[in-house]
């Protein structure tokens, strides 16, 4: 039971390490995760979602998809809103706007703007992503599930170690 409880430690340490390196790591891959945090795409997307992104051609971009942006007017700004138009032939440009929204957003969205398609998100789970992101949620699923493995290695390599100086004590008396 006790190598049960310990192969399970290691395993779940791995996962947040792994889950929380992906998180780092995708956007340089073009992939984002996000945590949507206003109300404009309710009901299909709701406020603490989280969103992730996968890149896209914006020329594979069809009316209906839900597209990741940063606006003109505030670059360090990302929105998630359904493309409800394109505009234009070989320079074109998006009209988006949030579900819940009664209209359209007052700006079009031009394809150096796009940052990706959303594939894929998930209610509840954007709020784990802020934390994540933090020093703390680093700290807490990086460098502490690090420690213990580190902590679990040197004790298995300690018995190994061990039972080796006892057999070789074993063997040494007449």
């Amino acid at each position: 039971m006790k190598k049960v409880a310990f192969y399970g430690i290691i395993v779940l340490c791995l996962l947040c390490i792994v889950l929380t390196v992906m998180i780092y790591i995708a956007p340089r891959l073009g992939w984002y995760v996000n945590n949507v945090s206003s109300g404009s795409m309710e009901p299909a997307i709701p406020t603490g979602a989280m969103v992730v992104t996968c890149p896209v051609d914006p020329a594979d971009i069809e009316v209906g998809d839900v597209i990741l942006y940063r606006p003109s007017f505030s670059v360090d700004s990302l929105i998630v809103h359904r493309v409800i138009e394109i505009r234009g032939d070989s320079s074109f440009r998006f009209v988006t706007q949030g579900d819940a929204n009664l209209n359209p957003d007052p700006y079009t969205i031009h394809v150096n703007n796009v940052v990706g398609r959303v594939c894929f998100d998930a209610a509840g789970f954007g709020r784990a992503i802020e934390f994540v992101r933090s020093t703390a949620g680093f700290f807490t699923l990086v460098v502490g599930p690090s420690i213990i493995l580190l902590g679990a290695y040197i004790w298995s390599v300690w018995q190994v170690l061990n039972e080796n100086s006892k057999k070789r004590s074993a063997s040494d008396s007449p």
